[in-house]
């Protein structure tokens, strides 16, 4: 019989107490599920959501932890019995509190036994994290409040005692009331991140297309299969459509159930916490419902509404704390609006309707189980309770409102059809008519805005006509008794759209929820929502009649309120996810929508407008590929409707009696565009290759004589709709030069609701995000679509009407100067749309025509470069400082990125001599001929407005926070790539001549401002990005600028670590920057604890602060000294878990380099506490006293525990441990007496180099297939230098037997180590040749590491592959065909050389070996015959 396999979520209580197993909370799991969207992995996330018990649970989501049982108490007991657990001799636990706090917390949440003792022992492993925040407020200065992950828990939220300096007591061992302060906080975080990683996975597996009835919901995913799996488990399980496998219930049942809001003290933490649980399941319920393919069961629809009318649909739910209310509810009625409309699944319930009119009433199965649409009782009960929310203006109910009136009213249609075709159709038509000539009209102030034909009632189904009742039959019978003056369905329509504005709730939800609170999975669950919302739209245009409302609805529906930089950052995968896809492909709404616009245009010009931007985010993937998929209505069209001059009457009316229409023929051509007197004629523009536009532009200025069109309104002045085939695009292009003219050109077309200065940012905004989609989806394509032509054929059309010899990017980027300088009357006056657009545009153009945009920003106002008059500076502080909103200042932090990426992509190319140009793609040639001093003065000038945005952006004001966190981020993280790329490479010695000479200047600005001695403002702006970054990190909220708090702290720790290894290669005295980092040590290791991609940039940072100190001749500063001593003892206790629980390699190898400097740079103090445990002074204590304090395993004995199966680890994990113990070893002899008495160790790593020949076949394929050999020789060169250190201690102790006893097992060292290194002589001789021949001016050399990062092995070890990525990956020759460019090369050559120096390192760890066994075995034959 197979074993039991042992549970991964909850083991035997002795590997958790131990230290062998770190529970993974349910908080860690779903911020590691998150970190995968950013393709970050970690090794135990699998084995741990993989889990039976885990899967088990996650299937039970919807339900509450079980309550105390005496079979879970029965199990409880057992783990913790004596048997189990044997009692801490060292006090290092006590089974004693964990078992009491475990039954107080089952008592008072009400949870089985067994969940409440794996919540104590969570609180107890993440104790130490939990004391380190806490006692580093004692330090110079104070941590920030970080929420609660697996290495720390959050503020508590409940009352809790404080110390007479304010901060919390940390004394958890004998303070009972703050542990279970804890303990309740990290309950009610478990009870919320179950279901949030519940959600995680369910969406995951729905994004996956599949067979089956779910629908899937489109668009890629970057999501392990193995995620999915999962996922699909949980759905197989609940099987949605029955009854759940787990609970026995309907999983829709259980998740409205658990929604009922249940009395909780009145605190915080109990009540925050509920709101959170149900935000998360409305979101996992909305999810589902939005992916089914049939109407959800009757008892599902009428327990949900059940639960709306028993809470009033959320409209009036009050917290009892007023921050929750500000925070949460907001959130909380905005998806019960979105579910309440996806239970109701409209286009499915439409499609139902026809099959109910046919099926007898009495062949109906009406049971719980039976869909909705198909229980009258079920619809009738629906239909009071919306009666009821619409008759108290319940806004939050009015989407489910709107959709019901239509469910309803189609109901009608269907069963009146076959009775009453005269009257109930006909009077449907009557009372539809015209939607354009209907709108055109004058309206009467009462009349409504649903059609008229909603007013009528059903005939009776009781009559001579009605041999059998059907399903409809008895459906409308019921449901239209309601108890409501007049028609229900009318009342319900009414109500939704006059009464509670339902089209402005659409938009609000559109706007305001969707997009900011569905970035999750990288905004595909926004866009689902908005899915939904379009889906209610496109049921209510043949109700609602075409007005600015529904289009304002539609337009926020299709792009919520993501701007240029949203569209910019999504992947291009996303085109099917895309609501405006699905607009694009569904005729209905083309055709009662944009062609409703586009017949109106330009009479009415703002709606076309924006539905052209809205959907040019749409790349088309047939016909014009590579073009948005609007393309084809913006270049050509033959509508246009505008209103003749009153001054006009060179024209003929004809009537025409049959068709009841007036027509109009022109006797003379009538000038759309009326040229100012005092100004130059219209001159034609030249092309790029000298010709002419054609005459196809003047039907753009003019409708040709004997042109014909409909009269629309025969009131002055007259409105007529013409056939004139002319391009939309190039008309908003003269558009544009027009509002930019003032009043030199007077439009006769225009809309006069929308002045043109209104017109000037959309149209700008339109320009932007087509050439944006243009250039992404070329780039996407599988044809052979260049970007230039594409982007070119667009700003071709733009240009074809304008005059003076403009095109269209002259025109903007004359727009965008002359806005900036212009003296605005007020702060109000001042056009940040405009210059925001015009931004975008720069950016966008900046891809495909950078020698258009450098030369600009060198003469432009916007940074000054002339006269250093900086008019970004002016508008900063004139207008977004006292706004509190900067998407200006975004937009230019943006663009600088992007001229940096252009100087770094370019780098290459521009040092290229001119013939070499042309061999050359045109993509890749680019802007070869921008002039490098320009390029030089921009970014330096740009680089200083923004050093003072990054210095100073604490104090200002922030309307939203998230806005700081991502102008920090990007700032840390673009000045950090500057220095990389102008330091990280050995470069030309002279500035002028390195590859990045353009950013060199700016890389020198960097250095004098934030290495100087005295930078303490820019140090100030270092620890603000790390305090903000971690204190608005709040995982799971899912709203807008969420992530980027996170991203904060990390930018900002990494461009900290690239600033102190710079200045160390530099050779530069102390910085003030490394000064204050060494005080702020305390901060650093709160940080630590914070979030789990924290934790290495940290650990870097350390790193470097290690090194640096040692380098004076004096005692080095110490770590330890700058720390609180709990602080610096609980630090090294949250070390010693290395990278548990989620398993980082990463991680594990950089926190083992950090303690490989710390023990041999001279940090005696923390070495003592690393390599015993214990901090000094607890050391000499002990000696003196027997009190059990509680204590960690050393972090020595650690490594010597974990490479005592030394096959089994991670090779990088591995080498870095060992790296760790020889250099402990080397530097504090003592310590071999540990490693001797370790009863594995030494036989391990002896048997290791024995058998390293003869390892497993499994464990080197792993290491070849991985290109890892070189691990192999570095391994063995680290155990050599340890057993020749040990073969010294044991001859120094009289015993020469080991030596004796280790000759058999070093034949694969000597005969590695003396063997002339692996040097690959043709790879290298080879790739050098190719490369300078295809790069000329460029030599590898250029490209080898420099000391501004410690190299490690493997890919990367020599020669710099990221910066050589940013500067070569334009040419096709870096990727090459099938990846075997230059790009491979380079990683094959940095991996030979890694084997190289491995084995020198080998060579050397074998010489100090030979000495030391020849001082033992001089005579021995058999040491003779090895050394021969």
């Amino acid at each position: 019989m197979a074993p039991v396999r042992e549970s991964i979520y909850f083991p035997p209580l002795d590997k958790c107490l131990d230290g062998r197993h770190q529970l993974l909370s349910w908080q860690t799991t779903y911020i590691g599920l998150k970190e995968l969207e950013n393709d970050i992995s970690y090794e135990s996330l699998e084995k741990h959501l993989t889990d039976s018990q885990t899967i088990e649970l996650l299937k039970q989501s919807f339900s509450p932890i079980s309550p105390p049982t005496s079979q879970a108490k029965s199990t409880f007991d057992t783990k913790t019995s004596a048997i189990n657990v044997v009692p801490s001799a060292q006090g290092r636990y006590d089974i004693k509190q964990i078992q009491d706090d475990s039954l107080w917390l089952s008592a008072e949440a009400r949870i089985d036994e067994v969940a409440a003792l794996r919540i104590a022992i969570l609180e107890w492993q993440t104790r130490p994290a939990a004391q380190l925040q806490e006692s580093s407020l004692a330090g110079d200065i104070p941590a920030p409040s970080i929420s609660l992950s697996a290495f720390s828990a959050a503020r508590s939220l409940l009352s809790s005692r404080t110390l007479a300096d304010g901060s919390v007591t940390s004394d958890y061992l004998k303070d009972a009331d703050a542990r279970r302060s804890r303990l309740l906080n990290i309950y009610l975080a478990e009870c919320r991140y179950r279901l949030e990683t519940c959600k995680f996975l369910v969406f995951a597996a729905l994004c996956k297309p599949g067979d089956g009835e779910i629908l899937p919901i489109r668009g890629p995913g970057s999501i392990p299969k193995w995620v999915e799996s999962v996922g699909h488990e949980i759905l197989t399980a609940w099987d949605i459509y029955g009854v759940s496998k787990t609970t026995g219930r309907n999983i829709f049942l259980s998740g409205v159930d658990a929604l009922r809001v249940q009395e909780v003290p009145l605190q915080a933490a109990w009540c925050e916490g509920q709101i959170l649980e149900m935000l998360a399941i409305m979101e996992t319920m909305l999810i589902m419902f939005g992916s089914y393919a049939r109407l959800p069961r009757s008892g599902v629809v009428n327990s949900w509404f059940r639960l709306m009318s028993d809470y009033g649909f959320f409209q009036a739910f009050e917290p009892p704390l007023q921050e929750l209310y500000d925070t949460h509810v907001w959130q909380l009625q905005s998806l019960t609006s979105l579910v309440s409309l996806a239970v109701l699944r409209i286009p499915t319930a439409l499609h139902m309707i026809e099959p109910l009119s046919v099926m007898a009433a009495s062949a109906a199965e009406i049971t719980g189980s039976a869909p909705y649409l198909s229980n009258p009782d079920v619809c009738n009960e629906i239909t009071e309770i919306l009666v009821n929310a619409a008759s108290e203006r319940l806004q939050v109910a009015s989407p489910a409102v709107l959709a019901w009136s239509i469910i309803l009213q189609s109901m009608r249609e269907q069963a009146s059809q076959p009775r009453d075709t005269r009257a109930h159709r006909q009077s449907i038509i009557a009372g539809d008519g015209s939607g354009m000539v209907d709108s055109l009209d004058n309206e009467s102030p009462d009349r409504s805005s649903t059609r008229g034909h909603m007013s009528l009632r059903r005939s009776s189904s009781t009559g001579s006509d009605t041999a059998q009742q059907t399903v409809l039959d008895v459906l409308l019978d019921k449901t239209l008794l309601v108890g409501v003056d007049g028609d229900p369905v009318a009342f319900l329509a009414r109500a939704a759209v006059d009464g509670s504005r339902v089209l402005d709730i659409i938009g609000l939800l559109s706007m305001d929820f969707c997009t900011p609170f569905g970035t999750d999975y990288q905004g595909k669950s926004g866009m689902k929502m908005r899915h939904l919302l379009l889906e209610l739209v496109k049921a209510s245009v043949d109700l609602i009649n075409y007005q600015p409302d529904l289009i304002q609805a539609t337009l926020a529906v299709l792009t919520g309120s993501e701007s240029y930089w949203d569209q910019l950052d999504r992947p291009l995968g996303y085109r099917e996810a895309e609501p405006a896809s699905i607009f694009l492909e569904d005729s209905t709404l083309m055709g009662k929508l944009f062609n409703e616009a586009l017949y109106r245009f330009p009479y009415e010009t703002l709606p076309f407008l924006k539905f052209c931007r809205a959907l040019a985010i749409c790349y088309a993937d047939q016909g014009e590929e590579g073009m948005p998929a609007v393309w084809p209505m913006l270049a050509d069209t033959n509508y246009f409707t505008c209103a003749l001059p009153t001054s006009f009457a060179a024209y003929q009316l004809i009537r025409d009696d049959d068709e009841e229409s007036t027509y109009i023929q022109l006797d003379a051509n009538l000038e759309l565009f009326e040229e100012h007197a005092s100004k130059p004629k219209f001159q034609k523009r030249a092309k790029q290759d000298g010709s002419l536009v054609s005459t196809h532009s003047m039907n753009l200025r003019q409708i040709p004589q004997g042109a014909t069109g409909r009269v629309l309104s025969e009131t002055k002045p007259l409105v007529i709709y013409w056939t004139h085939s002319y391009s939309p695009l190039a008309y908003f292009g003269m558009l544009l030069q027009s509002a930019s003219a003032g009043d030199r050109v007077i439009g006769n077309g225009p809309d006069r609701s929308a002045p043109l200065p209104e017109l000037m940012p959309e149209i700008i905004d339109l320009l932007s995000v087509t050439l944006l989609t243009a250039i992404k989806g070329a780039s996407a394509s599988k044809a052979s679509i260049s970007v230039a032509d594409v982007t070119q054929s667009i700003l071709d059309e733009a240009s074809e009407g304008l005059d003076g010899g403009q095109d269209i990017v002259s025109l903007v980027l004359d727009i965008f100067d002359r806005e900036l300088c212009r003296q605005p009357k007020s702060t109000e006056d001042i056009p940040l749309g405009t210059l925001v657009g015009c931004v975008q545009f720069t950016h966008a153009l900046l891809q495909v025509m950078p020698d258009r945009v450098w030369p600009f920003l060198g003469r432009s106002a916007l940074l000054g470069v002339k006269d250093g008059n900086s008019q970004l500076t002016a508008v900063l502080a004139s207008t977004e400082v006292a706004g509190g909103k900067y998407d200006f200042v975004i937009g230019c932090v943006r663009l600088f990125e992007s001229l940096v990426d252009d100087a770094i992509s370019h780098a290459v190319i521009r040092k290229s001599p001119a013939k070499a140009v042309a061999r050359f793609a045109a993509s890749q040639s680019l802007g070869a001929g921008v002039s490098q001093i320009v390029m030089k003065k921009v970014l330096l000038s740009f680089e200083r407005i923004l050093l003072d945005v990054y210095q100073s952006i604490s104090t200002w004001s922030f309307v939203l926070a998230g806005q700081r966190s991502e102008i920090n981020a990007r700032l840390s993280a673009v000045f950090r790539r500057i220095l990389c790329c102008c330091y990280g490479i050995e470069d030309q010695p002279d500035s002028n001549q390195k590859l990045a000479a353009s950013l060199v200047p700016a890389a020198e600005n960097l250095v004098d401002v934030f290495l100087s001695a005295s930078g303490s403002e820019t140090t100030s702006a270092h620890l603000n990005s790390i305090i903000q970054g971690e204190a608005g990190h709040k995982p799971g909220l899912g709203a807008g600028y969420s992530n980027y708090p996170a991203q904060e702290t990390v930018s900002t720790l990494r461009f900290i670590s690239t600033l102190l290894g710079l200045n160390t290669m530099l050779g530069d005295p102390r910085s003030r920057l490394e000064e204050q980092m060494l005080r702020a040590v305390s901060l650093l290791s709160c940080s630590y604890t914070g979030h789990p991609s924290f934790r290495r940039p940290v650990i870097e940072v350390l790193d470097i602060l290690v090194q640096n100190a040692s380098l004076t001749n004096s005692q080095p500063a110490s770590l330890l000294g700058h720390m609180p001593e709990d602080a610096a003892h609980r630090f090294l206790e949250v070390l010693s878990m290395v990278d548990e629980p989620l398993r980082d390699r990463t991680l594990s190898v950089s926190i083992w380099k950090l303690l490989s400097q710390v023990v041999s740079k001279r940090q005696q103090w923390l070495t003592i506490c690393i390599l015993t445990g214990d901090a000094p002074r607890k050391t000499i204590k002990k000696k003196t006293s027997e009190s059990g304090d509680a204590q960690t395993d050393s972090l020595l004995k650690i490594a010597l525990d974990s490479l005592s199966n030394l096959e089994r680890l991670p090779p990088q994990t591995a080498s870095a441990m060992l790296e760790f113990v020889a250099l402990a070893a080397a530097s504090w002899p003592w310590i071999l007496s540990s490693v001797e008495q370790h009863p594995q160790f030494l036989t391990a790593v002896t048997e290791y180099i024995g058998q390293v020949e003869t390892m497993s076949n499994t464990t080197q394929n792993r290491w070849k297939d991985a290109g890892m050999e070189y691990y192999r020789v570095q391994i063995s060169s680290f155990i050599t230098e340890l057993l020749a250190m040990y073969t010294r201690y044991t001859r120094q102790n009289g015993n020469t037997a080991y030596a004796k006893d280790l000759l058999p097992n070093l034949e694969y060292t000597s005969a590695t180590a003396t063997v002339s290194p692996a040097f690959n002589s043709s790879l290298h001789s080879n790739l050098r040749q190719n490369f300078e021949a295809r790069f000329e001016n460029c030599t590898l050399a250029f490209f080898k590491r420099t000391a501004i990062q410690t190299p490690l092995l493997g890919d990367s070890f020599y020669y710099n592959l990221d910066v050589a990525g940013q500067m070569l990956r334009l040419d096709s020759s870096w990727s090459g065909r099938d990846q075997k460019g230059f790009a491979a090369e380079l990683a094959r050559a940095n991996v030979n050389l890694s084997v190289v120096e491995a084995q020198i390192s080998l060579f050397h760890s074998w010489r100090f070996l030979a000495v030391e066994l020849s001082k033992s075995l001089e005579a021995d034959q058999e040491y003779q015959k090895t050394m021969a």
